[in-house]
């Protein structure tokens, strides 16, 4: 069961950003900027009657009341920071031809597992709190997009082709493209938490390996040797969100024709 209690709250965001553009000629835009956040005292959905490492049902705080579930307050838990590189690079519309470029390094902390800033922490036992300091599931270290667009120069009004035949043959074609490529989300090891005895929190796998293999192939993404369960009454050795699923390369191409239409038709 699931008890909800509601607290009024202030919530402390911090914006900061630094913006440079130069205009290169010849319809060319470049600009970089610092772009960052920082909140404090965030609402967080905390679980008040969370258990022990050990300590099981019976050391929830409010089991003396038949309370064995969860016990859901809004209190002033989390933090965030976000900070990036984010950089642009525009050709206007002109002589048929139009670009956009854009790519941002970034990197987003907070509290794990909590993307949306209105859950809970993976671990509520205060004295753990530090182990829930982690990237937040939704980080992409790198993301890179450009869309593009091109009449080819063809047709009427344009240098090549354009007058009779030829024209309406080969005129009034243009072609677009979207380019993404991005990194992958971040994602946990968990392990069974039956030896954790904790009511209430995540249990993390152990990291035996220092290092972990990253194989990028369909049978298995990570060696899986790297990491072990955890069969004391402690957390595991690895961190939230300590490996990174695969990136996206996504290429979307289109070609289009125009015609011309007279009043009469």
């Amino acid at each position: 069961m699931d008890h909800s209690r509601f607290l009024a709250l202030a919530e402390i965001l911090n914006e900061s950003n630094l913006t440079l553009q130069k205009d290169l000629g010849h319809g060319w835009i470049a600009q970089a900027g610092y772009v960052g956040t920082h909140t404090v005292h965030q609402h967080t959905r905390y679980n008040v009657n969370y258990g022990q490492v050990g300590g099981g049902a019976a050391s929830q705080p409010f089991a003396r009341y038949g309370i064995t579930g969860g016990l859901t307050m809004i209190l002033p838990y989390e933090a965030m920071h976000y900070n990036s590189l984010q950089t642009s690079l525009q050709r206007r519309f002109a002589n048929g031809f139009m670009l956009q470029a854009s790519y941002t390094r970034s990197k987003w902390m907070g509290l794990c597992c909590d993307d949306s800033g209105d859950g809970g922490p993976a671990i509520p036992i205060p004295q753990y709190s530090f182990l829930n300091r982690s990237l937040m599931g939704a980080d992409r270290p790198n993301n890179f997009r450009m869309s593009a667009m091109y009449e080819l120069p063809f047709g009427q009004g344009k240098p090549l082709a354009n007058k009779g035949t030829a024209a309406f043959l080969v005129g009034g074609w243009q072609l677009n493209g979207v380019l993404s490529v991005y990194s992958g989300s971040p994602f946990t090891v968990t392990s069974n938490a039956t030896s954790l005895n904790a009511p209430g929190s995540t249990q993390r796998a152990d990291q035996v390996k220092p290092d972990v293999a990253i194989y990028d192939n369909p049978n298995s993404w990570f060696d899986p040797t790297a990491y072990a369960s955890v069969t004391q009454p402690r957390f595991g050795t690895a961190g939230f969100n300590s490996l990174r699923g695969p990136g996206v390369r996504n290429l979307d191409l289109s070609v289009f024709r125009a015609f011309r239409v007279t009043e009469s038709w």
